[in-house]
C-alpha cells in the first residue's frame, strides 16, 4: 500500500528493526505506516520479519563496507557493480576450490556441473545480499571460462555442460 501523507495512519515513518529508537543506524531502519509501525510492537510474526531483515540489512552492510574499502574514497559504490564482484568473487572461489584446489590441499573434483555450479553460486549471493540468481551466475561462470581463462567450459557426451581446469 502507499504512503499517504494526508491520513495519519498511512503516514510514512521510521520504523526500528529491533525496536530501539536509539540506534539509527541505517541497516536498523524501513520506512513503515504509522499504523502499521504501531500494530508491529503486538504482532509476533511481524517482529520476526522486521529480525530477519535486521539480519539481512547487516549481511548486506557488511559486504558493502568490504566492497566500498577496495574503491577509492572519492568513487561512489553502485549497488548491481558490488553484486556483480560479489558473484565473480565466489565463482572464483569455488573453481578454484574444487578444480585447482587451495592451501595445498588438491583438487577435490576434475570437473564441475556447469547449471549447479551456478546454482551454488547463486545461493551464495543470496545468503549475503538476500537474491541471487541462477543467470548472472552463469554469466559470471562464462567469464571465468573465456579462452584467456584458467577455466574452460565444455559440452559432455549427455549434452551437458561441465567445466575443468583449462590445460595450458
Amino acid at each position: 500500500m502507499m504512503f499517504v501523507e494526508e491520513v495519519l495512519k498511512w503516514n510514512r515513518t521510521y520504523h526500528h528493526l529491533n525496536k530501539n529508537t536509539e540506534d539509527n543506524r541505517p541497516e536498523n531502519l524501513v520506512f513503515a505506516h504509522e499504523e502499521c509501525n504501531r500494530l508491529c510492537e503486538k504482532n509476533y510474526d511481524w517482529q520476526l520479519l522486521s529480525k530477519q531483515k535486521l539480519v539481512d540489512n547487516e549481511k548486506y552492510h557488511q559486504y558493502a563496507e568490504e566492497v566500498t574499502a577496495h574503491n577509492d574514497e572519492d568513487k561512489e559504490t553502485n549497488v548491481e557493480i558490488d553484486t556483480n564482484e560479489l558473484y565473480l568473487k565466489f565463482v572464483k572461489e569455488i573453481l578454484t576450490d574444487k578444480l585447482i584446489g587451495v592451501g595445498g590441499k588438491p583438487a577435490v573434483e576434475d570437473s564441475l556441473n556447469f547449471r549447479d555450479t551456478a546454482n551454488d553460486v547463486a545461493y551464495k549471493v543470496k545468503e549475503v545480499v538476500g537474491h541471487g540468481s541462477s543467470i548472472t551466475a552463469s554469466r559470471a561462470l562464462d567469464l571465468e571460462c573465456a579462452s584467456l581463462a584458467d577455466f574452460e567450459k565444455y559440452k559432455e557426451q549427455g549434452g551437458k555442460w561441465r567445466i575443468k581446469k583449462r590445460k595450458k
